[in-house]
């Protein structure tokens, strides 16, 4: 039953994935300028979501306040759009991903034989240490478990482009 409990909520904890979002802009609430954004994801196969709902596998992104352009993977072809059409873009980085599935496995699969012994002794304090190699156990079991998934899922950056004020 333990370990049914373990797996589910490690499954659980490590599908949520992680997400950052960045605004990119010119205003005071963007974390990244139009230049900076474009030399942070310089290279990169992207994804960009349209507002009509149609999703991109775009590269060699160049930004400014009133379009973007990028080479579309899907189309082989050069292209410029508004940024007022853009959803988000967003890049995924797996190495990323499994440094967070590995600490947040190892950190649930602690958790669980932390309150399995608190709940089934009492305490932590079992006898021939048991209880230390159980947490020992389940963290590093946690650990390889959502390495595998967060490397699967990876981290997810998003960039928003925030509506340019000073055009308007």
């Amino acid at each position: 039953m333990r370990t049914k409990i373990f797996i589910l909520g490690l499954v659980l904890c490590s599908l949520t994935g992680c997400t950052q979002t960045w605004y990119v802009g010119t205003n005071a609430s963007a974390n990244h300028s139009y230049s900076t954004f474009t030399k942070a994801v310089e290279g990169e196969e992207l994804k960009a979501v349209m507002k009509n709902s149609s999703v991109l596998r775009v590269r060699n992104i160049s930004a400014q306040a009133d379009s973007v352009s990028w080479y579309d993977l899907s189309r082989a072809t050069h292209r410029t759009v508004a940024t007022a059409d853009i959803l988000r873009v967003e890049r995924k980085d797996v190495l990323a991903g499994a440094v967070d599935g590995l600490l947040l496995g190892a950190a649930v699969g602690a958790g669980i034989a932390t309150l399995s012994a608190l709940i089934l002794k009492g305490d932590l304090g079992g006898s021939h240490g048991g209880v230390g190699l159980a947490i020992i156990g389940y963290g590093s079991a946690g650990g390889v478990l959502g390495l595998g998934v967060g490397a699967a899922i990876g981290h997810t950056t998003e960039y928003r482009f925030l509506a340019d004020t000073t055009h308007q």
